[in-house]
């Protein structure tokens, strides 16, 4: 604990120089640097299972697009969550396959009859309209998202064979760069009281 305060504590004042707390300074970079690699791996990781995913089914074109039940990935929690925030890091590698023509047309032409009726009738026939929740839109959202047809996206089809030439990013990795970034944080911390006095 006092080590930590020691570090916390040490500003460039008490060395002769400028107002500048920079034991703050290097704790809040190598927290940075914690947050961000984390943040990378766990992206990585997703990266790595949907290419995968995408590769190991052959969907690689529009005509061999695959849904998410398809590709094995619809009960996977982290995927769907980032699908459903358009996580740009891996919408990079995905390309959206047109949905199917005929069923477009049947639901234009069933509109179009729709739209024929007298308006009387419509008006009579027309159930009161349901209130829309969150929760509704959730629901549509989600089914929309299982329901649309994934391939990997040629502009990233070589950089995708390079992610699965190497081993998908785990919990232990990420884990093993924190703790570096700790021991780095220590031990400038622990050299930054006998440096100082050198160079100031």
């Amino acid at each position: 604990m006092q080590f930590l305060e020691n570090i916390l504590s040490l500003n460039l004042k008490d060395y002769g120089g400028a107002d500048l707390p920079i034991g703050l300074i290097l704790l809040c970079a190598f927290l940075g640097m914690i947050f961000a690699t984390i943040v990378i791996q766990y992206t990585n990781a997703l990266i790595y299972r949907t290419v995968k995913a995408l590769m190991r089914h052959k969907a690689t074109d529009p005509e061999s697009a695959k849904d998410l039940k398809a590709l094995g990935l619809s009960d996977h929690k982290r995927i769907l969550f980032a699908l459903w925030h358009e996580n740009s890091m891996l919408m990079r590698f995905l390309a959206v396959a047109p949905k199917d023509e005929p069923a477009e047309a049947e639901k234009a032409s069933e509109e179009a009859k729709t739209s024929d009726e007298p308006p009387a009738e419509k008006a009579e026939n027309k159930a009161p309209e349901k209130k829309i929740t969150a929760k509704d839109r959730r629901k549509e959202k989600t089914e929309a998202l299982l329901a649309t047809r994934y391939y990997l996206s040629p502009t990233y089809a070589d950089r995708a064979k390079e992610i699965l030439s190497g081993n998908e990013d785990t919990l232990w990795h990420t884990v093993g760069y924190c703790a570096l970034f700790v021991l780095l944080f220590i031990g400038l911390a622990w050299l930054l009281p006998m440096i100082l006095p050198i160079i100031m």
